[in-house]
């Protein structure tokens, strides 16, 4: 049986494999690093804030989870769902939380509006970004003012990694629909 779980990591797999080649490596997450810092305003300092935290990621906590400098999906899943069980381990899955954020609000306004979080979508490579990434902008957008704020946005990225059990919340939505 799939679980919301299963079916969010896979979803999150797909976003994360950049160049889809079925396999997860140290060079999708600098990839997707190149690209949050391309279609965001982050300069010098933040911008490779940004690129360490992603490699550290990848370095600290996803590498490990197979034997190789790479991860299938169904490893993929199964050991990120023991990352998301054990709360010690969730600095990994939220840390780039506040970066990615500041990545997506290109007009510095701390706040991200729904254009930006289509350009979110747009660097996570889901097709039709723009159309899909209004209904997630609107189902995290908690307080419905037409912006999400940190608190908000760090909110539902905490939640599509830890909630494994309910389906209706908004931060199903985070990265998208769910492809699994």
């Amino acid at each position: 049986m799939t679980t919301l779980g299963d079916k969010k990591f896979k979803t999150y797999f797909k976003r994360m494999d950049y160049d889809k080649d079925g396999v997860i490596t140290r060079k999708d997450f600098e990839g997707m690093a190149e690209r949050f810092i391309q279609a965001g305003k982050l300069k010098d300092a933040r911008a490779k804030q940004l690129t360490a935290s992603l490699e550290a990621t990848w370095d600290k906590y996803l590498k490990d989870l197979s034997n190789k400098d790479q991860i299938t999906e169904a490893d993929f899943v199964t050991n990120l769902k023991k990352v998301a069980a054990d709360s010690s381990h969730h600095e990994a899955l939220l840390g780039p939380l506040p970066l990615f954020f500041e990545c997506i609000d290109t007009n510095g306004d701390k706040l991200i509006d729904g254009g930006e979080y289509a350009v979110f979508f747009e660097i996570l490579g889901i097709e039709n970004a723009k159309a899909l990434a209004e209904p997630s902008f609107r189902a995290i957008d908690t307080n419905n003012d037409g912006f999400l704020s940190i608190d908000e946005f760090k909110e539902a990225g905490k939640e599509f990694f830890t909630n494994l059990t309910d389906e209706s919340k908004p931060s199903t939505l985070f990265f998208g629909p769910l492809e699994a």
